[in-house]
């Protein structure tokens, strides 16, 4: 039987947390999906297959302190917050861009006692406050921080959104559409899987328009880096159905958050694999293998690996992204070029 054998497992306790980017040649899978097993375990929460982007990239945000809106398309909600982007000038102009806002009450004058009824009356605009901004929510935690994707139309270094909460009243708005059916990651990404918290025990949603909700085998809950996370052990995984797959043709980007048990790490297994039947490896990643080296294989036999150093494995969180476009293959560490095929 033809098959994708797709692992989400790890090699070590921890967290793994992953958010994937990717296209590819995937036109050959056929319509089934096993699980195989690795020898331990690592996690993966928010998995994101997109279809775009290339380079991993890194933001910080400045959080300014809320105060009363005054002003833009929601000037009447009670509260607003400018959100100030300081990335990397090198990055130059993304657009499009899924960014990550962390709301707290570590940030002045924000309290969670001032939304309406739970969070419906979020919103968020663009740096003119003239047109309303996609977004979906990760984690929502009253008692703690809350990870929201805003999908900002143009990003540079020193752009500027804003935030909008505090809509009172009778006439309370209901969650807008785009906060659910995959908006905010229209553009490229053929599947978002964020591993946190899931309504449905053993499914964890695909959060793109695409819907392809993945199944959990055995793997366990744990905090992350963004949100939750899985832990893996043998021979727990994640089996991502193969339709994500399905307008894939030469292209891909995998990009997710890592962390390996120094008790265990380096071993033998998989922090992700793709095979097809008859055996050949589309996707597949050793992070790492046995011998300290890191794995990278795409669409059959194409292979790029490098000697890793413990910390790039093992010990911390770190965001690897996989590469291959064409003829070209990459890995990226941590927002840095690792190997270039």
């Amino acid at each position: 039987m033809s098959a994708i054998n797709t692992i989400w497992a790890a090699l070590g306790r921890g967290g793994t947390s992953a958010r994937t980017c990717a296209r590819n040649r995937f036109r050959r899978l056929a319509n089934a999906i096993t699980c195989a097993s690795t020898s331990h375990a690592y996690p993966i929460s928010s998995t994101q297959w997109l279809m775009r982007k290339a380079a991993i990239i890194l933001l910080m945000c400045l959080l300014m302190s809320a105060h009363v809106a005054n002003a833009g398309i929601f000037d009447e909600w009670n509260y607003r917050m400018r959100i100030t982007f300081t990335n990397d000038s090198r990055i130059g102009v993304l657009t499009n861009f899924p960014a990550l806002i962390v709301l707290g009450t570590n940030i002045t004058g924000f309290d969670y006692r001032d939304f309406a009824r739970f969070n419906y009356d979020l919103r968020f605009a663009d740096q003119t406050e003239s047109s309303e901004l996609c977004y979906e929510i990760e984690k929502w935690d009253t008692n703690g921080s809350s990870y929201i994707w805003v999908k900002v139309n143009s990003l540079e270094p020193g752009t500027n959104i804003y935030a909008y909460w505090g809509k009172w009243g009778s006439r309370i708005p209901p969650p807008p559409a785009y906060t659910t059916n995959g908006a905010t990651w229209a553009g490229g990404y053929s599947g978002v899987w964020h591993l946190g918290d899931t309504l449905t025990p053993g499914k964890y949603p695909d959060s793109s328009a695409g819907k392809y909700d993945a199944n959990n085998v055995g793997a366990s809950s744990v905090t992350g880096k963004i949100g939750g996370a899985l832990d893996f052990k043998t021979p727990n995984c994640v089996a991502i159905p193969v339709g994500a797959f399905s307008t894939i043709s030469d292209q891909i980007t995998i990009s997710l958050w890592q962390y390996g048990d120094p008790a265990v790490q380096p071993r033998q297994g998989y922090i992700f694999n793709g095979v097809y039947n008859p055996p050949a490896k589309e996707l597949s990643s050793h992070l790492p293998w046995s011998n300290g080296n890191v794995y990278w294989d795409a669409f059959g036999g194409n292979r790029i690996n490098k000697a890793a150093s413990a910390s790039e494995y093992r010990g911390q969180w770190n965001h690897w992204v996989f590469l291959r476009n064409g003829g070209s293959q990459m890995m990226y560490l941590n927002g840095h070029s690792s190997m270039v095929d």
